[in-house]
């Protein structure tokens, strides 16, 4: 499955003067737009669509490197003088990838070819929304919905714009790629001193650099009773490396206590990689008894109130006979 920039936001038409114009691209984190470009579009020359040269805002070649914002994804704005995008039907533009290879081709208010560019031969996807000139400042044209391809979203006529940032009911997640795990622990804590649980994070893809933050939270098990530390950090995958481990340190005691869980949450992954698996979960099993007397063991009746259960008692063995043991407390 390929995971190419695509066009994700824009501006074109509001009310009164055209302001805030833009185009935003999204892609994985990581990716270097200087190798990318967009060619815009003007559908109104006949007989095709003609390069949209004289628009201000240099977009060819882009610049910048995506960051991370959300599962290994993010979006970069370009901001566009108000005559950066024409107004009016069948317009468009077209997102170019390394070796002159169109990634998209889109247009609003109609559809749309063109003879020139390196959008030559091709016909445009209208993008289904538009805006008419009487929108307020602050709409665009936006994708909305799941997933980590532009073919995963809807096209909507979103009042609020967000240049830079990811749309408002847009998530990043799902798209089957690369991703980070982190598996489940559980170990007894000890009497005394400290032991470590090691949690192992694995990457399905070694391929490039790549990182990921992680985050201990407290469940049954807190920091604040001193059942273990807490620790945060980032980890750094080399190329080629697929797994590292993580060390929690869980404090010892002679408590008689059930057992007692904390997680430990991955987050921000990079690398073009998402989280599958995001939260470790940490059990420390209890290896401690409660003692019973002797006077609980014999209770007031006939026979002892706890028959049939095991208990531990403390004491001394003062005799032994054929059907059992005397023991002195």
């Amino acid at each position: 499955m390929s995971f190419m920039p695509f066009i994700n936001e824009f501006h074109y038409d509001n009310t009164g003067t055209d302001v805030g114009e833009f185009i935003e691209i999204a892609g994985l984190a990581g990716t270097d737009l200087s190798q990318y470009s967009i060619v815009r579009y003007n559908g109104t020359s006949a007989p095709t669509a003609a390069i949209l040269s004289s628009a201000g805002g240099s977009l060819s070649p882009l610049s910048g490197v995506i960051t991370d914002m959300q599962n290994g994804y993010g979006v970069i704005s370009f901001a566009l003088p108000a005559n950066g995008l024409e107004n009016g039907s069948s317009d468009g533009f077209a997102l170019v990838g390394p070796g002159n290879v169109v990634l998209e081709f889109l247009s609003y208010e109609g559809v749309i070819s063109t003879a020139v560019g390196a959008a030559a031969g091709l016909t445009s996807t209208d993008v289904g929304v538009l805006e008419n000139g009487t929108n307020p400042i602050g709409t665009s044209i936006a994708r909305t919905g799941t997933g980590t391809q532009g073919s995963d979203f809807t096209w909507v006529l979103d009042t609020d714009d967000t240049p830079g940032a990811i749309n408002n009911s847009q998530s990043f997640v799902g798209g089957g790629g690369a991703s980070f795990s982190i598996n489940d622990v559980s170990q007894a804590e000890g009497n005394s001193g400290t032991i470590s649980l090691t949690f192992t994070v694995s990457r399905s893809d070694g391929a490039g650099a790549a990182t990921v933050d992680f985050a201990t939270a407290d469940a049954t098990a807190t920091v604040a009773n001193a059942d273990y530390i807490s620790t945060s950090g980032t980890l750094n995958f080399a190329d080629g490396e697929l797994s590292k481990t993580i060390s929690v340190t869980v404090n010892g005691d002679t408590a008689n206590e059930a057992n007692e869980t904390f997680t430990v949450n991955l987050s921000n992954a990079t690398g073009g990689l998402s989280i599958g698996d995001g939260q470790g979960v940490g059990t420390i099993t209890n290896d401690d008894s409660t003692i019973t007397r002797i006077h609980d063991i014999q209770g007031a009746q006939h026979s002892s109130p706890l028959v049939g259960q095991t208990v531990t008692i403390q004491g001394i063995v003062t005799a032994v006979d054929s059907n059992g043991f005397y023991i002195q407390c």
